[in-house]
């Protein structure tokens, strides 16, 4: 049996659950004027490269659509279905794998028909409904959809669908605290930007051309310092490539060594073991970097931050005692990622795989120990630059999250 729910003073018990009792349950349909677009016919060259600005469905991840990625001329929009959408209006994608996608129009544009635009009455605050539909419409594609394949919606099954909608002023009240907190993620995620452009030039100029040196040489690799050498990474490191134990020694209890067997256990630096071994391998000693070696996040990297025992999809790489700092071989390791996959990939396989004398074999340019130790000090303050700012947005996107579910459902109230 189920227990009825208790009902707070002020609010309501509705189909939606308990809302406050000046809210009101309607149906989109009822608050918006609805209408997809159309594409002009693209035989027609005279019909595209206009000035006007024509939106994709898979332009809608943007979030905020400020340009389009297409222009369609005057001819395009005079004969063709595609309409002109006000700014301010919401649009969500119906078909296919960005069905559910929802952007929030900053110009005045047309869509294609693979968008329904959603155009507030003057009663309802566009930037609340934008909010409430982010929130609503995961559920109406999961639930909701059509097609055995991908996902398809229609106008229809969107216009049907109920928002919870409280008086004017509340919706702008709190469309003003989630936009406050969405302006703190964007400046977040443009640091983040920032910084790792900052940290990629970083790593081209020090990686070649060191500290302070004022004599050059040329070499394959460019010009470098006259008083570094070209060599290997095996020059200054030691990869141990790992080997998965029998399927019959795991477990989960935290018996034996942790075990790391790929990509799916990291984290920003560490991992987090969820199996372990009671009959390891190979193992990894403190400190080691822990590079994935196999499949599409071949390159990806973490630290152990503890023995592990490392399956066949990782290899453990360190600094050779006095002769290469482990922090500089994860910077080389870094800059010669996307070289290192098109490597593994070279032989046309659809499963990148590189092998220890692969990575050995990578050429470097080879400072002294103590110049390695600088540059790694150097290029490591910028990561932790990256790593504290990558904390403080995933805090943001969490508070956003806990104050779409509080805000738009009533279950806190704002001041107005």
């Amino acid at each position: 049996m189920t227990k009825n729910v208790s009902v707070p003073e002020g609010y309501k018990k509705t189909e939606l659950g308990v809302i406050p009792e000046d809210w009101q349950i309607v149906k989109l349909s009822e608050i918006s004027k609805t209408y997809s677009g159309g594409t002009p016919s693209k035989s027609k060259v005279e019909y595209f490269g206009g000035n006007i600005p024509w939106v994709k469905s898979g332009e809608l991840n943007k979030g905020l659509i400020f340009t389009t990625e297409e222009f369609i001329s005057e001819l395009g929009l005079n004969n063709s279905s595609v309409k002109w959408v006000p700014q301010n209006s919401i649009l969500i994608a119906m078909y296919g794998a960005t069905a559910g996608k929802i952007g929030l129009l900053k110009i005045r544009a047309t869509i294609n028909q693979a968008i329904l635009a959603v155009v507030p009455q003057e009663d309802t605050d566009y930037l609340f409904l934008y909010y409430s539909l982010n929130q609503i419409m995961p559920n109406v594609v999961k639930t909701q959809t059509q097609g055995s394949g991908q996902p398809n919606l229609n106008a229809a099954i969107i216009k049907s669908n109920n928002v919870l909608l409280p008086p004017l002023p509340e919706q702008q009240k709190i469309a003003s605290i989630l936009s406050k907190v969405d302006e703190q993620i964007e400046q977040t995620e443009q640091i983040i930007e920032k910084t790792e452009v900052l940290k990629k030039g970083l790593m081209q100029k020090l990686l070649i051309k060191g500290i302070g040196h004022t004599e050059f040489k040329k070499t394959e690799l460019g010009e470098i310092p006259e008083e570094w050498e070209i060599g290997n990474l095996s020059n200054i490191s030691q990869v141990v490539m790992g080997q998965s134990p029998t399927g019959d020694t795991y477990n989960t209890t935290g018996e034996g060594k942790p075990l790391i067997n790929g990509p799916s256990e990291f984290n920003e630096r560490y991992p987090t073991p969820v199996k372990w071994t009671s009959k390891p391998t190979k193992i990894c000693k403190i400190g080691d970097i822990l590079f994935c070696v196999r499949g599409n996040t071949l390159g990806r990297m973490n630290f152990a931050d503890q023995e592990y025992c490392i399956g066949r999809g990782i290899a453990a790489i360190s600094g050779l005692k006095n002769l290469g700092d482990t922090n500089f071989v994860h910077m080389l390791l870094t800059k010669e990622g996307t070289e290192l996959y098109r490597r593994a990939n070279g032989e046309g396989s659809t499963f990148p795989n590189i092998k220890r004398d692969q990575l050995n074999e990578i050429k470097i340019a080879v400072p002294s120990l103590p110049e390695q130790q600088k540059i790694a000090s150097i290029l490591s303050k910028v990561d932790s630059q990256i790593q504290d700012n990558q904390s403080y947005l995933h805090k943001l996107q969490e508070l956003r999250k806990g104050l779409m579910q509080d805000l738009l459902t009533g279950k806190v109230r704002v001041c107005v």
